[in-house]
């Protein structure tokens, strides 16, 4: 069974080389993104382009609703969940992380959409 992983925040930067190497290591990578379809679509169709396979789908990871359509969504093109990578973030204004204020409402939001994340996955049956 192919391993399947959702790379959150995966239309650009740290998220598109993390979504173009899980593929490079045999994951069918479903390629989140909030804002740039376009980018997100890329990704994608550089993945299948090597060989891989790759869906890109819209969701605010800080919306539970989006987050539990963003499951459904892969399971259903792709197979089981077997990897999920937290990428997405936002900031104001791009820093080093020693400059960040981690009490500024960004940061918690930023914190907020991966517990939600990691929850819906502890909430989801075993596929083992």
């Amino acid at each position: 069974m192919t391993p399947v992983a959702i790379i959150t925040g995966a239309s650009r930067g740290i998220g598109a080389a993390t979504a173009r190497m899980a593929a490079a290591s045999g994951y069918a990578v479903c390629v989140n993104y909030r804002r740039d379809r376009a980018a997100a679509e890329r990704v994608a169709g550089d993945i299948a382009a090597a060989g891989g396979r790759a869906i890109a789908v819209a969701a605010d990871v800080a919306v539970e609703a989006d987050v539990v359509r963003l499951f459904e969504t892969c399971d259903g093109a792709l197979g089981p969940l077997t990897a999920l990578v937290n990428n997405a973030g936002i900031l104001e204004t791009r820093m080093r992380v020693e400059a960040m204020d981690f009490r500024c409402p960004l940061c918690r939001m930023n914190l907020k959409q991966r517990k939600l994340s990691q929850a819906i996955v502890a909430r989801r049956p075993s596929r083992a």
